[in-house]
């Protein structure tokens, strides 16, 4: 006979610091961009739930002079390996991904980990934030809470047992004057006070 033992999963890592932005959907993009901003020398992994988001979340950072690919499920798996390839060099700073995209990716110094949109799905939020703080090392979740996501955030509260810090948001921290790329560009829509 053969005996096997199970480790259970870990809800959480202690090491990770863990935050909460209410925000609504016409200020998200400036707040991403206000807080890799305030913070440029992370190694980021933002994580959408739609890939039209994750394109176009690409796209604008981009145009806004930061290092960004995003990986998608549909994405040629030539390509995704070339893109986590860049990300684990180091010479990508900033990689946006689903979750379909991102089981597997297990890089060490990702210093931040941002649900750009909170998962539907509690374990989904784990898998995300358990991206950063690898190999010891301490990291940070950063959760945009948005009108379209937020009924999920009582649900990833009960499924990690802890209330998730919030952060108040402040004039200072959103970033209202990016440039929106050109219309031909998958499609991006922003909405931007001048």
């Amino acid at each position: 006979p053969l005996k096997f033992s199970v480790t259970p999963e870990q809800v959480t890592v202690k090491k990770i610091e863990q935050e909460l932005y209410h925000v609504g959907l016409s200020e998200k993009v400036g707040l991403l961009l206000g807080i890799l901003k305030n913070e440029p020398d992370g190694r980021y992994l933002i994580f959408c739930n739609m890939k039209s988001t994750a394109q176009n979340i690409d796209t604008l950072l981009n145009a806004n002079g930061f290092t960004a690919a995003s990986i998608t499920g549909d994405l040629d798996q030539r390509k995704r390996m070339k893109v986590l390839s860049r990300f684990k060099e180091g010479t990508l700073a900033i990689l946006i991904a689903t979750d379909v995209a991102s089981r597997g990716i297990h890089i060490d110094g990702v210093t931040h980990v941002i649900n750009y949109d909170l998962p539907r799905d509690p374990e989904n939020y784990v898998h995300r934030i358990g991206r950063t703080a690898r190999a010891g090392s301490g990291g940070r979740a950063i959760s945009l809470a948005c009108e379209k996501y937020v009924h999920s955030l009582p649900e990833i509260e009960d499924f990690i047992k802890l209330k998730i810090k919030v952060i108040p948001v402040t004039d200072e921290i959103i970033v209202t004057d990016y440039r929106k790329p050109s219309r031909g560009k998958k499609n991006f829509r922003t909405s931007s006070k001048k």
